[in-house]
C-alpha cells in the first residue's frame, strides 16, 4: 500500500512538473495536482506512523500433559502481566512491595513453604488442606487469611476484570510455589477441584469491551483494568486500598482536579495517602480521547447516587 501511494505520489508530481514545463499554467490546473499531491503526502505520512493496537490479552490454555516447568513459565508472565501481581508484590525485599513478600524473609521461607506452614497456624480459618490449596485459595478467596500488617487490597483474580482461569490460576500457583527453588505440586486438575462450581469468569461477564481495542477507542472500565487502578483504588465503594476510593471523585473534586490528578499526581496528593505511590506516566498511556473520556466517567462518580 506504501509504495502504491508513493509511486502515484511521484507520478502526479512528474505530470505536474512536464504540464508546467509545456506552458500549460492553467490555475484550476494546478490546484487539482496541488490538492491531490497534498492529500497523497499526508496519507504516505500518516502510513509511515507506526499504528498501535492494544488487544485483549489472550486466555492461557495449557494441555493435560503440561509439565511442572511449562507452568511455571506461563505463571510468570501472568504474575508479571495480565494478572497484575507485581504491582503490589516482591519476591525479594523492596520499598515499593505494598503487599507481603514472596521470597524467605522476616514472614518465613519463601511462598511455597510458608504456605505448607500457614494451614497449621492456629489463626487459620480457610478451606485450605495443603500449600497449593492454600495459594488457590488466597487468589481466589484472599479476605479468607489477611497476613497481620497488610491491608486487604487484593482483587478477586478468578473475577472480572482480572479474570484469570483455572489454567492460568494454575500456572500462577505453580509460579509462586517455585519461587526460590521451591518444589512445584499445584495442577489444573486440583484448582477445578478446589475451586468446585464457583468456577472461573464466563465470557462476557468482564466489563464491556470491543473485541479490538485499538490504542485510541479503550473505554474507561477496559483503561482501569489495563493500567492496573483497580489493584489501588475502590470504584463502587467507599474506603481507601492503597490509594483513596473514587467512587465519589466526581462529588468532591471538578473536572481539572481529576486531569491533574492523573497527569501529574504528585502536584495533589490525597490527604492522608503518601506521595509516589501513583504511577506518574498513566498520562502516556493512553490517547487523549481515552483519557478525556476516563475524567467525564470519573466525574459521574458521586458516590451513593451514582451506583
Amino acid at each position: 500500500m506504501f509504495s502504491i501511494l508513493l509511486y502515484t505520489f511521484a507520478g502526479l508530481f512528474l505530470l505536474w512538473m512536464i504540464l508546467l514545463s509545456l506552458g500549460v499554467r492553467r490555475m484550476w490546473l494546478n490546484v487539482m495536482f496541488f490538492s491531490l499531491e497534498a492529500t497523497l503526502a499526508y496519507t504516505i505520512v500518516g502510513n509511515l506512523v507506526p499504528q498501535i493496537e492494544s488487544r485483549p490479552q489472550a486466555e492461557l490454555q495449557l494441555s493435560a500433559d503440561a509439565t511442572p516447568e511449562q507452568l511455571v513459565k506461563a505463571g510468570e508472565q501472568l504474575f508479571y502481566g495480565k494478572g497484575t501481581c507485581a504491582l503490589c508484590h516482591a519476591v525479594e525485599a523492596s520499598e515499593a512491595a505494598r503487599c507481603p513478600m514472596l521470597g524467605a524473609g522476616p514472614l518465613g521461607p519463601a511462598i511455597g513453604a510458608r504456605a505448607d506452614e500457614r494451614i497449621k497456624e492456629p489463626g487459620y480459618k480457610g478451606n485450605a488442606k495443603n500449600g497449593a490449596e492454600y495459594l488457590i485459595e488466597s487468589l481466589t478467596h484472599p479476605g479468607d487469611y489477611l497476613v497481620q500488617g497488610f491491608p486487604p487490597i487484593m482483587p478477586v483474580i478468578n473475577k472480572p476484570p482480572i479474570g484469570l482461569n483455572t489454567d492460568e490460576i494454575a500456572a500462577v500457583v505453580a509460579f509462586l510455589q517455585n519461587v526460590q527453588g521451591g518444589q512445584v505440586s499445584v495442577t489444573p486438575t486440583q484448582v477445578t477441584a478446589f475451586l468446585g462450581t464457583e468456577g472461573t469468569a464466563s465470557a462476557g461477564t468482564a466489563a464491556a469491551q470491543p473485541a479490538v481495542a485499538t490504542a485510541t477507542n479503550r473505554q474507561p472500565e477496559q483503561l482501569i483494568a489495563e493500567l492496573a487502578c483497580i489493584a489501588c483504588h475502590k470504584f463502587d465503594d467507599a474506603g481507601p486500598l492503597v490509594g483513596p476510593s473514587l467512587w465519589d471523585i466526581g462529588a468532591r473534586h471538578d473536572d481539572a482536579y481529576i486531569r491533574q490528578a492523573i497527569l501529574d499526581p504528585n502536584a495533589v496528593v490525597a490527604e492522608g495517602f503518601p506521595p509516589m505511590l501513583m504511577p506518574p506516566d498513566l498520562g502516556e498511556k493512553m490517547s487523549g480521547a481515552e483519557f478525556e473520556r476516563l475524567v467525564q466517567w470519573l466525574k459521574q462518580h458521586t458516590g451513593a447516587k451514582s451506583q
